[in-house]
């Protein structure tokens, strides 16, 4: 959006926020305003709107390997990491059935980069040269993310108060506003797929096998 119609990048919004500021999103609405934000949560009438005003990219992951990421990430595991993966599960059913979504499988974007970035451009009937595509593809590689999270590291020496706060699971802000890019953004598995086989104990599979089997199955894992 960037590179062609322009766009501005507000950031990350919790839920609250967006709600707290309906007047702000209304307006850019109205003056057909592109604004990109990322969430965690769904806002509601996104989700169920069917205007072809908002749309919204999702990618999904076998959640198993999101199991593996929150607790290196986050150093959680237990009860705590059971709860944030029922709210991943939560929101992936809430979004599997919007009509202005493109739901993307992350392994798919992971062996495949350049293909994901055509159907993200053809979803938001935006048209890229090959220079543009090629660009994009390298912003985003694994490599050069990890080049921008190690400069965003080195920029922000992180002190005890926060390395602890960080393994409490409390957000310390710690991120490009643009970019979104934490400073552990990358973990030591670079995003491979399929760690969860030897980074889970056998009874965190086992729970989260029987937990999540029907979410599992319907992604086709």
């Amino acid at each position: 959006m960037e590179h062609t119609t322009g766009v501005s990048v507000d950031g990350f919004y919790e839920l609250k926020d967006v709600l707290g500021n309906k007047e702000k999103f209304l307006i850019k609405q109205k003056e057909k305003h592109t604004t990109l934000i990322k969430m965690h949560e769904v806002y509601p009438f996104v989700s169920q709107n069917k205007s072809s005003e908002i749309k919204l990219l999702y990618i999904y992951r076998d959640i198993r390997d999101v199991a593996v990421s929150l607790k290196e990430k986050l150093n959680i595991d237990g009860d705590r990491l059971i709860e944030m993966l029922d709210d991943a599960i939560e929101q992936s059913n809430i979004i599997h059935n919007s009509p202005v979504i493109l739901s993307q499988r992350y392994e798919n974007l992971f062996t495949d980069l350049k293909g994901g970035i055509h159907e993200i451009a053809s979803f938001l009937e935006v048209e890229l040269s090959g220079e543009q595509v090629l660009k994009i593809e390298k912003e985003c590689s694994i490599e050069k993310v990890k080049i921008n999270v190690d400069r965003l590291s080195k920029k922000r020496m992180i002190n005890f108060g926060k390395r602890l706060a960080n393994r409490l699971g409390v957000r310390t802000g710690r991120y490009h506003k643009k970019t979104l890019y934490h400073h552990n953004h990358i973990s030591k598995n670079e995003g491979s797929i399929g760690v969860w086989r030897t980074n889970l104990t056998e009874l965190e599979k086992d729970i989260i096998n029987e937990r999540y089997c029907d979410w599992i199955a319907l992604k086709k894992y």
